[in-house]
């Protein structure tokens, strides 16, 4: 992680890892399945997306009823 992290910086790409300081989304897209995506509370994960913001879950972590009883889309392969 951090040697890509270094290297993103050398080209001046900043990646943002405190959940708190991203702008809330019209999307998530969710492509890998670390626990770090795993772990996220339902609550965590509704205050990073806009109130009808599509949740697109490509390793099918989360579980669709759970994320549209939130009010949000949900999209999986």
């Amino acid at each position: 992680r951090r040697k890509i992290s270094e290297s993103l910086l050398q080209r001046g790409i900043e990646i943002e890892t405190d959940k708190t300081k991203l702008p809330v989304a019209d999307v998530l897209v969710v492509t890998v399945a670390h626990d770090d995506f795993k772990n996220l509370s339902l609550a965590d994960l509704q205050s990073m997306v806009n109130a009808q913001a599509l949740v697109a879950d490509v390793k099918h972590i989360y579980n669709k009823t759970d994320i549209e009883k939130l009010g949000l889309k949900y999209w999986s392969l």
